[in-house]
């Protein structure tokens, strides 16, 4: 990262620049120390994955309420999860593995939730 710094310095562009020479299109230095075979591109930088914006649900394209079916309302499937990765043995997360629940995907709309089998025959066969 300082030799990005370093590099940019007597150049005008900043942000532009940083992420020309991390893709590989600028001139000079252009790996940053990784191997040649490695692909590596601008999203993947460290700096641009911190401040990368997580979208949980996406309405944009629905037109009028969501309407969203969970057939197995467990307390993962209805408030969501935060998923982890492996790194050399140890799990790390953040924020961007967060995934969404039925909740956050039917907010202004209707959730629409499915009884299990066993709640309905203890209801049933119960007593009235």
């Amino acid at each position: 990262m300082q030799a990005i710094l370093s590099n940019q310095s007597g150049q005008q562009g900043g942000m532009a620049a940083m992420m020309q020479q991390m893709s590989g299109q600028g001139g000079g230095g252009g790996s940053m120390g990784m191997s040649p075979t490695t692909k590596s591109t601008p999203e993947d930088h460290p700096i641009v994955q911190r401040y990368r914006v997580n979208v949980m649900v996406d309405h944009s394209d629905t037109e009028g309420a969501p309407v969203v079916y969970e057939d197995n309302p467990s307390y993962k499937n209805l408030l969501g999860r935060v998923e982890y990765k492996s790194k050399m043995g140890a799990l790390k997360t953040n924020f961007n593995l967060i995934k969404p629940g039925a909740l956050h995907k039917a907010n202004g709309g209707y959730l629409i939730t499915g009884c299990p089998p066993c709640a309905v025959g203890a209801v049933c066969m119960g007593g009235t």
